[in-house]
């Protein structure tokens, strides 16, 4: 993303007087906002060059999301950059469980019930 600015910022500049602010982050040359289905059908190439299965787009965020919550990062951070104004959204849509997490909690209350 950092990179994705410095690019924007040197596309304002190139553009100058016709530079249209519009406080988006996909915007051509000019600043004015590229069609929404343009972003999607970049991922999707991007998707099938890399030899990615195919998800909808907004299975990223939930992806995101769920590492975050995952990786112990708070959630209220989380639910602050999803822009939910109700945690019980961010927990109830995005806090997925994953099998190899089922495994650990069922092996954690096994050696806590062993060691008794």
């Amino acid at each position: 993303m950092k990179e994705h600015k410095r690019r924007q910022l040197e596309e304002r500049l190139k553009a100058g007087l016709l530079w249209q602010e519009t406080n988006y982050i996909f915007t051509h040359e000019d600043g004015v906002p590229i069609d929404p289905s343009t972003v999607y059908h970049l991922f999707k190439k991007t998707c099938k060059e890399l030899g990615l299965r195919s998800e909808p787009l907004h299975v990223t965020r939930h992806g995101v999301a769920t590492e975050l919550l995952n990786k112990g990062v708070s959630a209220h951070l989380v639910k602050e950059q999803l822009g939910h104004s109700d945690i019980a959204t961010t927990l109830r849509a995005y806090a997925h469980i994953r099998p190899e997490q089922k495994q650990e909690v069922a092996d954690l209350f096994a050696r806590a019930i062993e060691s008794g």
